[in-house]
């Protein structure tokens, strides 16, 4: 029992450490946004994922996503958002996405002013994508929980 508490101090370590240190950049625009919505990166609603700034530790990923809807949305803080940039802790192991921290725009296209929301580690709301079809939420998880994973470079184990 003991063991198993380390271990998850040392998790919810990492991910806090990793967690502020991908709030740190979020300013900072990443070399590779790919589109995981329907529509292409101008559609009204559109999702995007940091390609190239995903942290992987044991079973965990952190996903860097922003997203922007076509009409106003109400966020966690209780109020009203049209845009916004995410750090979301993904458990592959438990199949789970939440946010860890947001930057919400009142503006479409992560323009406009912004306020920062962040949750504890225990109390993470699920990243969700209401009223979008098919919703990327799954697509996410599923190619974060790929990144890391082992796979041979000999073709006969392939």
């Amino acid at each position: 029992m003991k063991i198993l508490t380390v271990a998850r101090a040392s998790i919810r370590w990492f991910l806090l450490t990793a967690g502020i240190a991908a709030g740190a950049g979020a300013a900072a625009d990443p070399s590779v946004w790919l589109t995981v919505s329907e529509g292409g990166p101008q559609a009204p609603d559109v999702v995007e994922v940091a390609a190239d700034q995903v942290t992987v530790f044991n079973e965990f990923r952190l996903v860097r996503v922003r997203f922007s809807r076509a009409s106003v949305r109400r966020g966690y803080d209780g109020q009203n958002y049209r845009s916004a940039e995410a750090t979301v802790q993904v458990d592959c192991q438990n199949r789970t996405a939440g946010y860890s921290a947001l930057r919400l725009y009142d503006q479409p296209r992560w323009q406009g002013a912004w306020r920062d929301v962040t949750f504890g580690l225990d109390n993470l709301p699920r990243m969700a994508f209401a009223d979008m079809q098919p919703n990327p939420s799954e697509r996410i998880l599923d190619a974060a929980c790929r990144l890391g994973e082992v796979q041979s470079t000999d073709p006969a184990r392939r």
